[in-house]
Parts: C-alpha cells; sequence; structure tokens
C-alpha cells in the first residue's frame, strides 16, 4: 500500500518520521532492502517552528522527491512547514486524525492545500475507538527531536534527553520490534505478497482494537493526549 502510493504520488524515495515510525522504517527496508527509504528526525515542534537547517535538512534527506510516511497525524505540522517554506510536500499517515478539534488547520484545508500532496488509509473521525494506543507500540529508543544542527553540509539532530515512558517499557518494546524483525527476514516474501493491499477492514480492526486496550489507553495518557501545551499541530 504504501509503494503504491508512492508511486501513485510520483515520488522516488519513502521518508519515515520520527519517531512513530521507527519500527516502519526498520520493517520497510527489511521487506524491501533495494527501494530508497530514510528515517527522518522531525517532530511537531521542528515542523512548527523550525528555520532554515530544519529546511535544509530534510532537503537533503531528499524531501523534494519523496513521500513522507506518518503513522497518525493531523497534517497541520506538515502543512505549516509547507506553506511557510514555499515547498510541496507529499505526505501518506495511516490514519488521518479528522476530527481533532484543537488542530491549527482545519482537515478541510490540509486536504485541499497546494502545497501539501497529502492522502491517508483511515480516518480517525470514521472508527469506533481511537486513541494514542497506536504510538505506544510504536517508540523509538530517543527522546523527540528538538532541531537540527548544520556543520557544514552535515546535520545533527538535537534530541530531547529523555522519553515520556519509563525506560523499561522503551526497552521491551524495542526487544519485541527486533524479534519480530528477525521473523520478517525469514518470511519476507510471504510477508510482502500479504501486504501489497491489505483490506481496509483489516488496517480498521487493527486500529480500533488497539484503541480499545485499557493498558495502552492508560500508557496513551502519558503522551498529553490531548496535549495540555496548546493546539496539537502534527
Amino acid at each position: 500500500m504504501l509503494r503504491q502510493r508512492r508511486d501513485a504520488a510520483g515520488a522516488r524515495k519513502i521518508l519515515f518520521s520520527a519517531r512513530d515510525c521507527y519500527l516502519a522504517a526498520e520493517v520497510f527496508s527489511t521487506l524491501f532492502p533495494g527501494e530508497p527509504s530514510a528515517y527522518i528526525h522531525v517532530s511537531r515542534e521542528v515542523l512548527f517552528s523550525g528555520g532554515a537547517a530544519e529546511r535544509d535538512y530534510l532537503l537533503q534527506c531528499g524531501l523534494r522527491d519523496s513521500l513522507v510516511c506518518d503513522i497518525a497525524a493531523t497534517g497541520s505540522s506538515w502543512h505549516g512547514f509547507a506553506h511557510r517554506h514555499d515547498l510541496r510536500v507529499r505526505l501518506f499517515t495511516l490514519v488521518f486524525i479528522d476530527n481533532w478539534p484543537l488542530a491549527r488547520v482545519a482537515p478541510q484545508d490540509v486536504v485541499a492545500s497546494e502545497k501539501l500532496d497529502f492522502a491517508f488509509a483511515l480516518r480517525s473521525s470514521a472508527l469506533k475507538n481511537y486513541s494514542p494506543g497506536i504510538e505506544v507500540l510504536n517508540p523509538a529508543p530517543h527522546g523527540t527531536a528538538l532541531g537540527v544542527t548544520a556543520t557544514g553540509s552535515f546535520f545533527s539532530p538535537r534530541l530531547s534527553p529523555s522519553s515520556e515512558f519509563d525506560p523499561q517499557l522503551v526497552s521491551v518494546l524495542i526487544q519485541c520490534h527486533n524479534t519480530a524483525i528477525a521473523l520478517l527476514r525469514k518470511d519476507r516474501a510471504e510477508v510482502t505478497a500479504e501486504m501489497a493491499t491489505p483490506p481496509a477492514t483489516v488496517l480498521t480492526n487493527l486500529v480500533e482494537a488497539i484503541s480499545a486496550s485499557p493498558l495502552l489507553i492508560s500508557l496513551g495518557k502519558q503522551l498529553q493526549w490531548p496535549p495540555s501545551f496548546g493546539p496539537m499541530t502534527n
């Protein structure tokens, strides 16, 4: 599905956004080792307030001819980034959060933007349940991106020193991810064939099941959902 969207958008490469796509980036490179992809250090803060260094970093990563992938998003941050820097951005997200009242950009404006080529598999408004549980299951072993530092033509991400979650929880989840990746390598051909066109009902049932988990919901509260610091912008 992701590869089909990349080709339909006329992109050459897939950029997996931090931190939710940490696992997805590794899954993709495992299943399709010869296809261009990269993991980019972005966040709501970076996209909302980033300047020339953040813009140049993303351009160096191949933003102009890439499809950016996210797990769940309102599209607001990328919408703002694309318009502020006068760039065309191709964005795909598994879940389009289209019913969040604090989103900085109205969902219809995100979809209609001339700067943002936006596509998604599911709408949060069409799901029986939606919670940040899906984000709990997709952690990264590093803190959120705060920006990038340019040294000549090289860019180094500045990361928050800590995560919202207990380090032991993150460690266990990363171990589970590593085990899953090892299994994928053994059955890569079969998995690739099955994942080519996953039915929408399968994706819907998966997201709704994760969102209905009391444990994941309780852990998701650590992600400040809804954010207490102001309007959500991812």
